[in-house]
């Protein structure tokens, strides 16, 4: 049976992931299907799970090594965590970890070897990576709405995170979420999360997103400006403790990293 690319259709059918079922039935009488095909340099298509798992452990790489190798930015899982050790995040034991979209888990592997943790909690709305990462990791798996932390106490963590999520997400959901972030966050403990900020887009780079062939309604680069983000998180009782850079092709974001007071 022939397989048509799924972005040959979603280019005209925005609505096309439940469009693609109903499609499947009609085609399937002329032995054709549609098919979703992962884009390792765009940031906008989902890894799939199946596949990914397969061909991580055929390449003998841990899942998180081998999904940074074939986006084709090796070894940046391991340098953010890396640029969060630099500026302290665990020189104190962190006993209580929140990690919103962990995804493949890639970031939240690297992030419990350097805890001793007592409770960890993730909010993931793709199921399968859900599923996958409460069967492999010692976490409670939250009910997800993708705009609040509603089942986690106020007061409670000594570390939040979100990779590669609010780079991506709407402004308003990113606000949300970094109120949410503050509230669950206990007095002493951490936030980290991504944005690309006016420092992670120059001339060159804005004309490389132009140029790179994502849709015009990509998600990639969500932007919010330096400025706003410390305004809100100063004006809210928490203070920056050092930024650092993270690969996203084809450009980067910027990590922030703050401790509630």
């Amino acid at each position: 049976m022939e397989a048509l690319p799924f972005s040959y259709f979603s280019h005209y059918f925005p609505n096309s992931k439940s469009l693609g079922a109903v499609t499947n039935r009609i085609l399937s009488s002329f032995g054709l299907r549609i098919t979703r095909i992962h884009d390792w340099a765009d940031p906008t298509t989902y890894i799939p799970f199946a596949e990914t798992i397969a061909k991580a452990k055929a390449s003998g790489l841990a899942l998180g090594d081998y999904i940074d190798v074939r986006q084709g930015i090796a070894g940046t899982t391991a340098a953010t965590i890396q640029g969060m050790q630099r500026l302290g995040v665990f020189e104190k034991p962190v006993k209580s970890l929140l990690e919103i979209g962990p995804g493949t888990g890639r970031y939240l592997a690297k992030t419990i070897q350097l805890c001793s943790l007592d409770r960890c909690e993730v909010y993931e709305t793709a199921v399968e990576w859900a599923r996958y990462i409460e069967k492999n990791y010692p976490v409670i798996l939250q009910p997800t709405d993708g705009g609040t932390l509603k089942a986690t106490r106020s007061d409670s963590v000594d570390l939040v995170q979100a990779h590669k999520v609010l780079c991506s997400t709407p402004f308003l959901t990113t606000a949300r979420y970094w109120a949410e972030m503050l509230r669950v966050t206990r007095p002493g403990g951490y936030a980290v999360f991504d944005v690309a900020t006016e420092s992670c887009l120059p001339p060159a780079v804005v004309k490389l997103w132009a140029d790179s062939g994502m849709p015009s309604m990509s998600p990639y680069p969500a932007v919010v400006p330096y400025k706003v983000v410390l305004d809100f998180f100063e004006a809210n009782g928490a203070k920056l403790v050092g930024t650092f850079y993270a690969p996203l092709p084809p450009g980067k974001t910027e990590v922030f990293v703050f401790q509630k007071n």
